[in-house]
């Protein structure tokens, strides 16, 4: 199954909801560049093969999902509303970058993805 197909799932959106599973790719877009940049990698071997961990995948939906669910409040640490008090993690939280650690190159791989 495609990351946008479990992302979708996972947030409850319809197929037909063809705005929102647009940004949806646009930020899971986004969370494998940031990953990329993190990790100082591209994922492609030198044979030009896109070879992206599945752990990673994980990584890069849940950071999707959290950017979906947070759009709106950007900039935002916290809020208070009544008695329900919610606070934001920032763009990589610490958890994420434990998982990311492991596939982290002390050296950047200079291969450039195929656009």
């Amino acid at each position: 199954m495609e990351s946008l197909e479990r992302c979708r799932i996972i947030l409850n959106l319809s197929e037909d909801n063809t705005k929102k599973l647009s940004l949806l790719s646009v930020l899971l877009e986004k969370a494998r560049e940031d990953i990329e940049a993190f990790c100082r990698d591209t994922f492609i071997d030198d044979a030009g093969n896109d070879v992206f961990p599945k752990q990673l995948k994980n990584v890069q939906e849940d950071l999707a999902i959290q950017r979906f669910r947070k759009r709106g409040a950007e900039g935002e640490t916290s809020y208070t509303l009544a008695d329900e008090s919610v606070s934001f993690d920032d763009p990589l939280p610490d958890s994420v970058k434990n998982k990311l650690y492991p596939y982290r190159r002390l050296f950047p791989r200079y291969n450039v993805r195929a656009e």
